[in-house]
């Protein structure tokens, strides 16, 4: 498993785009969105031979492989991952984001990537809008739901 865990972070050490499901028309799955899937398939029973790899990869990642290795450390230590978006929130840089056919362009601070514990595939966009993009559709919710759920 190792090997293949290290190939999968090298993978998302360069990559230019987060994407956590298939993307465009055809919902293509990138070759970032497999290694991220990789690993991610490694956790939570793995989290020990996988660490040191979302380590070295907070550390030395492009601004996408960074906000790769924030959310899957959520997925075995949430606190460890609230420390790392804090950390990452520092940062300028800024990446492009895929949400089924809706290309954007996120950053750290902006919370472009945002994990939820409570549902590790909601992400909100810059605009404020939830997608489910595990789904292989785009859902988009208005304000006006958002402002139910919060309620709730």
């Amino acid at each position: 498993m190792s090997g293949s865990i290290a190939a999968a972070v090298r993978e998302l050490a360069s990559a230019e785009v987060v994407a956590f499901a298939g993307v465009g028309m055809a919902a293509r799955i990138l070759p970032v969105t497999e290694a991220y899937r990789a690993v991610e398939a490694a956790l939570p029973e793995g989290a020990e031979e996988v660490r040191p790899h979302i380590a070295w990869l907070l550390a030395n990642g492009s601004p996408a492989g960074k906000a790769y290795a924030a959310t899957l450390l959520a997925t075995f230590d949430p606190d460890a991952a609230r420390a790392a978006w804090g950390s990452l929130s520092h940062e300028a840089a800024e990446f492009t984001t895929f949400h089924g056919c809706i290309m954007d362009h996120g950053s750290h601070d902006a919370g472009a990537v945002r994990h939820r514990p409570a549902d590790r595939r909601l992400r909100t966009t810059t605009a404020g809008r939830r997608l489910r993009p595990s789904t292989g559709r785009v859902c988009i919710r208005t304000d006006r739901d958002l402002g139910k759920e919060r309620r709730g």
